[in-house]
């Protein structure tokens, strides 16, 4: 229903913008016996029908669905209160068991093997500072965060 409803509204347009609406029909060409040529407001018609149909609509399961896993990234920088970076913090995802160490700038990387990007959520933990979580979407790799420390 949307793909005729979008085909019409843009024949329209394309009516009203070129002033044509034109099919010709010639009985010999150099292709065959039929030919068929489209102007205005009717080619318009038939390129977003077509379009509509093809896998590049949007919402289309090919266009959209990955047919296997494929490698993402979360990324980001860990900080103290003070602004000062932190290491050797244990980050990690426990919902696939994966856990990294903050380098001496307070960064990690995590590579998650995943079918689409998905929200998940990360831990972080280190003895005198308070545990902290939070969500990130997969292939977010500007995470930024400050770890408070306990008292």
């Amino acid at each position: 229903m949307l793909a005729l409803l979008s085909a019409l509204l843009a024949a329209f347009w394309g009516y009203f913008l070129t002033g044509d609406i034109n099919i010709d029909i010639a009985k010999d060409s150099k292709l065959g016996q039929i030919a068929v040529k489209a102007a205005g407001g009717f080619a318009l018609f038939v390129f977003v029908l077509c379009w509509w149909m093809s896998p590049l609509a949007p919402g289309s399961e090919k266009a959209t669905v990955p047919t296997k896993p494929y490698e993402q990234m979360i990324a980001g920088s860990i900080r103290s209160e003070t602004g000062a970076p932190v290491a050797d913090v244990s980050v990690s995802i426990p919902e696939i068991g994966v856990t990294v160490k903050t380098d001496s700038m307070g960064r990690f990387e995590l590579e998650i093997t995943e079918m689409h990007q998905k929200t998940m959520e990360i831990m972080a933990q280190k003895d005198g500072y308070k545990p902290h979580e939070q969500y990130a979407t997969l292939g977010n790799t500007t995470i930024s965060f400050t770890m408070k420390a306990a008292k």
